[in-house]
């Protein structure tokens, strides 16, 4: 089956109500849970974690949720469209927990409750980190070139890598602010803080910020080394809207040789027929 750019199925109603989300309540209605199962200990852990819009967004954001909104519904689905691919985007510390845990089970599930729709979604994701290029920890990235050439085509790279190492570069510069690189240049998460500074909110903010602010290269490089752009692809989609009585469940589902079966099943169909959209199946199942 030959990929297709065209947005999955389940990109629609998410952005739809992801922008009416944005409109109630502003930027918190980015944030949504990741859980994974510890490698090491067998353990749950649950983060929150902040959405950065999809792979290959034409638009930010806020931008092509807005469109979706305010549009016709012949313009929304072309705006959404336009987006491409359903690879979601958010970023981390290098040095936590759930980096290393996705190097050694890249399996996790995203939990997004939309208040403004009273819906919930819950996206079975596959996940790649993206570290700074060089960097030894680096997952092979050849599973994600059967996206599609269009993925490298589409900005005249030579390789798929390239543009992913191009996509971390931009989010670098778009998604990290003064206070963010300077918790990637400070001491690790998790990290015992000595008891006398603990009292002080502001200490790490007053003692790293003005390094990088000042053009420090030392604290920029360590910020820069420990930024990772984390690309996490659903195989499933979990819609519950909450609003109807009763409630109405919907899934969608990667095609029967993808990861729609499970962890253990081969990721590489699975990246290749997420991209999709004749891939997935819908289903209604009871809440």
């Amino acid at each position: 089956m030959e990929s297709s750019m065209l947005a999955p199925p389940w990109k629609q109603p998410l952005l739809r109500s992801l922008a009416r989300c944005l409109q109630q309540s502003g930027a918190s209605a980015g944030f949504m849970q990741l859980a994974t199962v510890n490698a090491d200990s067998g353990l749950p852990e649950c983060r929150t974690v902040g959405f950065r819009g999809f792979l290959l967004d034409t638009a930010d954001t806020r931008r092509c949720v807005q469109s979706s909104l305010n549009a016709s519904e012949t313009a929304a689905a072309s705006a959404i469209s336009a987006s491409s691919t359903g690879v979601m985007r958010f970023t981390s510390d290098a040095r936590t927990n759930k980096v290393r845990t996705m190097l050694q089970r890249p399996v996790g599930e995203l939990c997004w409750y939309h208040a403004a729709t009273v819906e919930q979604y819950r996206l079975s994701v596959y996940m790649f980190p993206i570290f700074a290029p060089g960097d030894p920890r680096q997952p092979d990235l050849t599973v994600l070139h059967s996206l599609s050439p269009e993925l490298a085509a589409s900005s005249g790279h030579a390789t798929v890598t390239e543009q992913l190492y191009e996509e971390r570069e931009r989010m670098w510069h778009e998604a990290t602010s003064d206070s963010i690189r300077a918790s990637l240049a400070w001491p690790p998460p998790g990290q015992t803080i000595d008891p006398a500074l603990a009292a002080d909110s502001d200490w790490m903010l007053e003692r790293f910020a003005p390094r990088l602010l000042t053009g420090d290269e030392a604290a920029e490089r360590t910020a820069y080394q420990n930024f990772v752009l984390v690309l996490a692809m659903p195989w499933r989609v979990d819609r519950v809207e909450l609003a109807v009585t009763p409630f109405r469940r919907t899934e969608w589902r990667v095609g029967q040789h993808g990861l729609g079966n499970g962890p253990g099943a081969d990721p590489e169909s699975a990246m290749r027929e997420a991209g999709c959209v004749d891939a997935w199946t819908m289903v209604h199942v009871n809440p």
